[in-house]
């Protein structure tokens, strides 16, 4: 996550960033924290911070979409341009019938590094991690 995906940028198309603005979105974007593109090129002096930023993005804007779970998700997901929009729906068909999903408790202690537990503040028994 944080050699691969995290420091992917957001992007936009030059033609879209005046009509962001004028509706009060993307305040607070630059050249340093998001893509710029037009038809034929990136419009970022730099370019690319690495090979294949913008579906590195998407991945990233796929995990933080999928963190709304409230649990690590375990299983693997495929998908096509995926959007906020999209990954937001998806999330809300796998909770809207208890038949798409199976909550699982794991013992952190059998994967040391790899779990990070969401509910621990909540969760007075601080070695359970639940997962769907």
């Amino acid at each position: 996550f944080i050699n691969y995906l995290s420091e992917a940028r957001t992007y936009a198309f030059f033609e879209d960033v005046d009509k962001m603005r004028t509706a009060g979105l993307a305040m607070g974007g630059n050249l340093n924290n998001a893509l710029v593109v037009d038809k034929f090129k990136v419009l970022n002096p730099d370019g690319l911070r690495f090979e294949k930023e913008f579906v590195k993005h998407k991945t990233l804007d796929c995990v933080g979409d999928f963190y709304l779970l409230g649990m690590q998700l375990i299983g693997e997901v495929k998908c096509f341009a995926p959007g906020h929009k999209l990954n937001q729906m998806f999330v809300r068909e796998i909770l809207k019938d208890k038949r798409n999903y199976i909550i699982e408790k794991a013992m952190i202690s059998e994967y040391p590094e790899k779990i990070y537990n969401v509910l621990a503040k909540d969760n007075p028994n601080k070695n359970i991690n639940y997962v769907a």
